[in-house]
């Protein structure tokens, strides 16, 4: 089900990802500390919990180095103060596993597959690098589950940048 907010959320997340992007000389953006996540502290540490609940794909904070939001020192009035920050180097690694449902993190597989529809599991990639301009790669097999065995059937490949790959975790779709 689809809350009046997500479409939102989802718009506001792909404006900030717009925005990561190296410009067309390839000038390096500063971290931000606008989140491409919902701004929520308990999402941030929760390890179940979606960073973002109005994104296609359910991200846990375990995806918070691949997604590349860390602790940032930044001066405010003369004081060095930590602060959570969004740069776009990002790095899903080989074998990272996304489902479009949380459920997968809450009880048992067989109950997970009732609202799960695709899972995206990363079969090889490399960073993207924000300093040098590049978007990395990411090789991505698209599951679905078989709900009579109980498996997860791969049903297509998709070659994507790691920004690619983000994007689909938003909008559920890999761009042409």
């Amino acid at each position: 089900m689809t809350s009046a907010s997500e479409p939102a959320g989802r718009e506001r997340s792909l404006a900030l990802l717009d925005a990561l992007l190296p410009d067309e000389a390839g000038k390096r953006k500063q971290r931000s500390e606008e989140l491409l996540v919902a701004d929520d502290a308990a999402a941030l540490s929760d390890p179940t919990a979606s960073l973002d609940p109005s994104w296609a794909y359910w991200v846990p904070a375990a995806f918070r180095d691949a997604l590349d939001i860390r602790e940032s020192v930044r001066m405010v009035e003369k004081e060095p103060v930590k602060v959570v920050t969004q740069g776009g180097s990002f790095d899903f690694e080989q074998g990272a596993i996304l489902y479009d449902s949380g459920e997968v993190y809450r009880g048992a597989w067989k109950d997970a597959l009732g609202p799960m529809h695709h899972c995206l599991r990363v079969e090889s990639a490399s960073p993207a690098s924000q300093s040098a301009a590049d978007p990395g790669t990411v090789e991505v097999s698209v599951l679905e589950p078989d709900r009579k065995t109980g498996r997860l059937q791969v049903v297509r490949r998709v070659a994507t940048t790691q920004y690619g790959l983000v994007r689909a975790l938003i909008t559920g779709g890999f761009e042409a």
